[in-house]
């Protein structure tokens, strides 16, 4: 699968055979396509919301149900990939420090990421959010703002997330030119960008954090997770029966 590559932070050009790579392998690598084939046919799931990477790992499950229909009869849906329009979120900054003469390349934005500074969390203060927006790793052209993901990933990155934040349904680069670019004030330009991502952030996590801290830490807030974890293992097991009852019964084992 080509997300292998950037699981274990591969140039594009780099080979999966070589023995530096082979000892990056981890079996967690190979595993986790098919644990996610088995969450998706266990619920006789038809269409699963996925980001670009993970639509190869749809597409094993869709082969898994089309062979085990094949072989034994209709049981499973073949799952529809659902790709959201909104673009990846990437990180805030780079797994690896960038040389002069390389490109920078930022990796998904994730929780795995060393610094905790790449990534914006749900439960983030606006404090918080500010200066990890304000430390955002870009480029040194402060002058102009365009989005170009090839070239700038950094710049077109926050581009992203404004847009997607703000719902907006003109063109990102349209958003660019418009919104950041034709500002006159060229030293701020880069600085402008940022601090209307922090504050667009801000303002669509307003109230998120509180209700978490609430849920977590107040007995009632406790109470309601607990009652929803215990609906939705009763619901979850009683689909995934289902499943298997029509499993067994197919492959001959009731």
């Amino acid at each position: 699968m080509t997300q292998w590559k950037s699981k274990l932070d591969l140039a594009e050009d780099e080979s999966m055979n070589s023995e530096a790579t082979k000892a990056k392998l981890k079996l967690g690598l190979f595993s986790y396509p098919v644990l996610q084939a088995a969450d998706v046919l266990l619920y006789r799931a038809t269409a699963v919301p996925v980001g670009e990477d993970q639509k190869q790992h749809l597409e094993f499950a869709r082969t898994l149900a089309g062979s085990f229909n094949h072989s034994y009869g209709e049981v499973f849906p073949l799952p529809d990939v659902m790709i959201l329009p909104t673009s990846r979120v990437l990180s805030l900054r780079p797994s690896q420090t960038p040389s002069p003469n390389t490109p920078l390349r930022l990796p998904k934005m994730s929780k795995s990421h060393p610094s905790p500074l790449s990534r914006i969390l749900l439960t983030d203060t606006p404090t918080s959010i500010r200066t990890k927006i304000l430390s955002a790793l870009t480029d040194s052209n402060t002058s102009t703002i365009t989005y170009e993901p090839a070239t700038r990933p950094g710049v077109s990155n926050l581009l992203n997330i404004y847009a997607s934040i703000t719902r907006d349904p003109r063109p990102i680069p349209e958003i660019a030119s418009l919104e950041f670019d034709s500002i006159s004030d060229s030293e701020n330009k880069m600085k402008h960008l940022k601090m209307k991502v922090a504050d667009m952030l801000i303002k669509e996590l307003d109230g998120v954090r509180e209700r978490f801290d609430d849920l977590l830490e107040t007995k009632s807030g406790s109470k309601v997770l607990e009652e929803v974890a215990e609906k939705g293992k009763i619901r979850a097991r009683e689909a995934a029966e289902k499943t298997m009852k029509k499993v067994r019964r197919k492959i001959g084992l009731n």
